[in-house]
């Protein structure tokens, strides 16, 4: 089917019902893309900055796993789930109040209402704010080709702006998020210019849970989003947590790790060092609510 819409480039449209059909559509096209919501792919055609001769709708497949906690505990996102289909998800799924803090905080809720999970990590946005708290949860995707599947851990999905290692012959097929540990919390912070449906400058995921292989007896994530050509995991400040009892002093000091850890750009929305900045802020304000979350005194 032949489409030519005002303000966009003319395209055909293909609606496959099976995965199968859709990687056989894939293979068989040329300049092709497939879409879900299409929030970040329609202004991009819209803009002349994509120019796809094909469009392949997933929305129609009905083979791909349903959205569910499994009996492991762990959380399987069929790819069509919109944001606001996994709200509900998570505040069942342990671990999970990182995730819904970044999904709330995408957009207004009309636009919840389309866009997908899949389709925000697949759109590889350096300030997507649920792409760091997918990191900082150790989740991960399964790419399905004609050849066979993979799984990807999403850290390692994302390249670089736009840019992900998922080949032109693949499909996202599912989003998978491993059981997290009984006593765990976390949240995701993010600044903008406005609170309304704004991107982020920068955000911070923190996910925080007990664990008897550290001295400090917790582990650490620390995922920053915005002020980075990718999402960054501030390893060295994690590692440098779970060697601590819970202090504010040491807090500060992750935070600034973390911050000299990031390479931001100064652009329309923000300067290199503002953004250095917040992203302190916001990991210093995170840890604090998570060990609040857990209970932990924090030692002046």
């Amino acid at each position: 089917m032949r489409f030519s819409l005002s303000g966009l480039p003319a395209f055909d449209y293909l609606q496959p019902t099976t995965v199968g059909e859709a990687l056989t559509m894939l293979d068989a096209q040329s300049s092709t893309r497939v879409y879900l919501g299409g929030t970040d792919l329609f202004p991009k055609m819209r803009k002349q900055i994509l120019k796809p001769t094909t469009l392949i709708d997933l929305k129609w497949i009905n083979d791909f796993p349903e959205t569910m906690i499994n009996e492991n505990g762990e959380m399987v996102i069929n790819p069509q789930a919109t944001y606001s289909h996994i709200l509900p998800y998570l505040g069942q799924f342990n671990g999970g109040a990182a995730l819904f803090d970044a999904i709330v905080q995408i957009g207004t809720r009309s636009l919840r209402n389309r866009a997908t999970l899949a389709g925000n990590i697949c759109n590889a946005s350096a300030a997507a704010d649920s792409v760091a708290a997918l990191i900082a949860c150790g989740a991960y995707l399964t790419l399905q080709s004609k050849s066979g599947s993979r799984n990807v851990n999403v850290e390692k999905f994302i390249l670089g702006p736009v840019e992900t290692v998922c080949q032109s012959d693949e499909i996202l097929t599912k989003i998978s998020i491993p059981a997290q540990p009984a006593n765990c919390a976390g949240t995701y912070l993010k600044i903008s210019r406005n609170k309304a449906a704004d991107l982020a400058i920068c955000g911070v995921a923190v996910v925080v849970c007990h664990s008897a292989k550290h001295p400090s007896g917790l582990a650490y994530k620390i995922v920053i989003n915005g002020a980075n050509p990718r999402p960054l995991q501030a390893e060295d400040a994690c590692q440098f947590l779970a060697k601590q009892q819970p202090q504010i002093s040491f807090l500060q000091e992750a935070a600034r790790m973390a911050a000299d850890a990031v390479t931001p750009l100064s652009d329309l929305r923000s300067s290199q060092a503002y953004r250095r900045e917040m992203v302190y802020e916001l990991t210093l304000q995170a840890l604090k609510i998570c060990l609040e979350k857990l209970g932990k005194e924090m030692l002046v």
